[in-house]
């Protein structure tokens, strides 16, 4: 460093004030993808919603209409669809 101190303390504030704006914009960047992930999820959960929706939909549609099962649709138990655990 100079001898100088007031020019070390203006090339520190410098420094700071570009770390400052570093850190801003990684900021900004950050927060950028975090709503792009947000956004992301958000139509996931749309989609699974939609997905439910039509589901029961058709499960509603067969509650009503026993005889409108084909013969080769069954019933199968959430355990064999999803494991033991459900």
């Amino acid at each position: 460093m100079n001898a100088n101190p007031q020019e070390n303390t203006k090339k520190a504030l410098g420094n700071l004030i570009e770390d400052l704006i570093g850190l801003k914009a990684l900021e900004e960047q950050k927060a950028i993808e975090i709503e792009s992930e947000l956004s992301a999820t958000k139509a996931s959960i749309r989609s699974y919603r939609k997905e439910i929706s039509d589901a029961k939909a058709a499960l509603l549609k067969v509650i009503e209409r026993p005889g409108s099962v084909q013969a080769h649709e069954r019933f199968v138990p959430a355990s064999e669809l999803f494991g033991e655990d459900a």
